[in-house]
């Protein structure tokens, strides 16, 4: 899954200022000093932000967090949630999402982030960190060997 406006659901956890663009029209007011002299407060994040990721991050962990996923400091960007014989996992990778789960629980997941997020589904995961994903009546994972030259 992709979360589309994932840079624009999040708040920003400190001040940060921008330069005025050359294409903003600027107030008449403001014309009486040079341009370099104004800057613009951010309300919220946008996208390129340096600190976009990190925003996106903790908005959506806040979210899993407050509906009962469990997540690690071994592994921050895994969140779980199980059930008496059913699972949820999601691994999260800045705005981009892998969910596992039981059949019961996955649309159930979906669904439920749908609710916060604008979500895409980008199908089945074919490669994720370097791992060629297979999906047949079984999931094989293939690593590709990977050959270093000396320049």
């Amino acid at each position: 899954m992709d979360i589309v406006t994932a840079y624009l659901n999040g708040s920003l956890d400190n001040d940060i200022y921008m330069k005025i663009s050359e294409r903003f029209k600027m107030p008449e007011a403001c014309n009486l000093g040079s341009r370099e002299h104004y800057s613009v407060k951010l309300n919220k994040s946008l996208y390129r932000l340096k600190q976009y990721g990190r925003i996106c991050y903790n908005h959506l962990s806040e979210y899993l967090l407050k509906h009962g996923y469990k997540n690690y400091t071994t592994c921050p960007c895994i969140f779980m949630k199980r059930y008496r014989n059913d699972f949820i996992i999601t691994a999260v990778y800045v705005e981009d999402l892998s969910i596992i789960g039981t059949p019961e629980e996955l649309p159930k997941a979906i669904n439920y982030l749908k609710e916060e997020f604008e979500m895409k589904d980008l199908g089945r995961t074919k490669f994720c960190i370097g791992l060629q994903i297979e999906h047949l009546k079984l999931i094989f994972l293939c690593i590709n060997k990977i050959i270093l030259q000396e320049c």
